[in-house]
């Protein structure tokens, strides 16, 4: 194939609206580069597609009028195969998805299957009273050790946030006061939420829960167990994870 390069011209106009009676009517014209070159992927095959890219640039003010009439003259020209111009205003169509409402429930657990990264950040959750200021660090690292054992990859919520799904797992962690009358205790809750589409309107995207644990504890003999705890919630995501990939414990392989 060989490359090809089109220009198209582009105008537009925008007039004043009743409520914006400062505006005043303005027309612009662009003109747009698409470039198609072949694709170097696509071998053998006896049609590949065209790898296509564009780029616009502004006409400059003093151009216009000339433009103007060479856009005129080429008002009624309707090219095959024309670049789609969308308005930038107008509300997307919903996705043609088919009956989603007719798929089958799945198990909340399933929702862990093909998920190989999560993104977390563990590294700020206050030390308990009594241990080291390094409690949020050491428990993160715990976190990744556990669940990188498994074979689930642990991120940055940065990094989860461009993975399909961005799934990110968030921890907490409350420590009570060791002079409380009713006694030391504590808490921990994970859940990790995932985005997911609304089945009876595929046009809406929300972010929603797909697993979730919470932990409690109390006391604060040696060997302290908060820490313990919080280990278990990444031992069960890690095993859940294993459980709806089909995949056997690392013990057992």
């Amino acid at each position: 194939m060989t490359p090809i390069l089109r220009l198209l011209l582009l105008a537009s106009v925008a007039s004043a609206a009743p409520a914006c009676a400062q505006e005043r009517h303005t027309e612009s014209f662009w003109i747009l580069q698409e470039q198609a070159r072949p694709d170097p992927s696509c071998t053998g095959a006896a049609s590949c597609p065209a790898l296509r890219s564009y780029e616009s640039r502004p006409f400059e003010p003093g151009e216009t009028a000339t433009v103007r009439r060479l856009f005129a003259t080429m008002r009624h020209a309707s090219p095959s195969a024309a670049p789609q111009i969308c308005d930038s205003g107008a509300a997307p169509a919903a996705p043609d998805l088919g009956d989603l409402e007719a798929l089958p429930m799945a198990e909340k657990g399933a929702t862990l299957k093909g998920l190989t990264q999560v993104g977390l950040d563990a590294t700020q959750i206050s030390a308990p009273p009594g241990l080291p200021d390094t409690f949020g660090a050491d428990l993160h690292n715990a976190f990744v050790r556990i669940l990188g054992e498994a074979g689930l990859e642990v991120v940055t919520p940065q990094e989860a946030a461009a993975l399909p799904g961005a799934p990110q797992l968030a921890l907490s962690a409350s420590f009570g006061d060791p002079a409380d009358a009713c006694g030391y205790s504590y808490s921990g809750f994970a859940s990790l939420t995932q985005t997911a589409v609304m089945t009876r309107d595929p046009s809406l995207k929300v972010r929603a829960g797909s697993w979730s644990m919470s932990i409690k504890g109390a006391g604060m003999e040696e060997p302290r167990q908060e820490a313990g705890k919080l280990h278990d919630i990444a031992a069960a995501l890690a095993e859940a994870w294993l459980d709806a990939n089909g995949i056997a414990p690392p013990s057992d392989r």
